[in-house]
């Protein structure tokens, strides 16, 4: 009936909410962490389903969101980096891949434009590097993840870029990819490569950011630079 007697004693003393009778019932003791009782109880109950409770509790109570029990279901703890947790439940989730959390998180959020995840289960976002560009792949058996990929030939990008751009004519990328130099006079854009400036034939001349090199006409020899033709 949840109530205890001393030896020799009358009507029982009944427990309060949080305690229960001891193996004689002598006396009350008080629950465990991780479980609870109502007043006059005769056991103590565990707790569930991502509640939690210290010793001598009447009740379990929830874990706030971002959180889950510890190992004893006596208080929260909070959900690690790249993981997630609403209200009262028993356990983190991972975050799907090409999303962070940081750590407590109730729920994951997606990288800005340009960003990919630091690493799978991250708590931040990193921008792509000059010359590479954010885009999703497919892994299979995993879902979408987002991940930093190189320029095409002929294409630059700043840091923290979304997309690529192509170079104009007669310009191509620098070493790094990042921004778009202009081929000077007597040179023009390698249309096969779109990564280099090669020097016009003999013959033919171009001016500076030329896609092609034109020949001189009948009578006419390129300059020593092959910026023009001259008589």
């Amino acid at each position: 009936e949840g109530k205890v007697a001393r030896s020799g004693s009358g009507e029982g003393d009944v427990c309060p909410a949080g305690q229960v009778p001891d193996a004689i019932s002598e006396k009350c003791e008080l629950c465990p962490r991780g479980s609870f009782s109502a007043e006059q109880s005769t056991a103590c109950t565990a707790c569930v389903n991502g509640t939690v409770a210290r010793a001598g509790s009447g009740e379990c109570d929830p874990c706030f969101a971002g959180s889950t029990p510890d190992k004893h279901s006596e208080k929260g703890v909070l959900c690690p980096n790249g993981t997630f947790a609403e209200s009262g439940v028993a356990a983190c989730t991972d975050c799907p891949l090409g999303l962070v959390a940081r750590a407590g998180s109730t729920k994951c959020a997606s990288c800005n434009a340009g960003e990919v995840p630091a690493q799978p289960g991250a708590e931040n976002c990193v921008p792509c590097e000059a010359g590479k560009y954010a885009r999703s792949v497919e892994k299979p058996g995993y879902g979408t993840w987002w991940t930093c990929t190189r320029c095409r030939d002929g294409s630059v990008s700043g840091k923290g870029s979304a997309e690529c751009t192509p170079c104009e004519a007669g310009f191509v990328p620098d070493a790094q990819r990042e921004r778009c130099t202009m081929c000077l006079a007597g040179w023009r854009r390698n249309i096969s490569t779109l990564t280099e400036c090669v020097q016009c034939p003999n013959g033919t001349y171009a001016g500076a950011a030329s896609d092609e090199c034109t020949p001189c006409n009948p009578g006419e020899q390129p300059n020593d630079i092959k910026s023009r033709c001259e008589v």
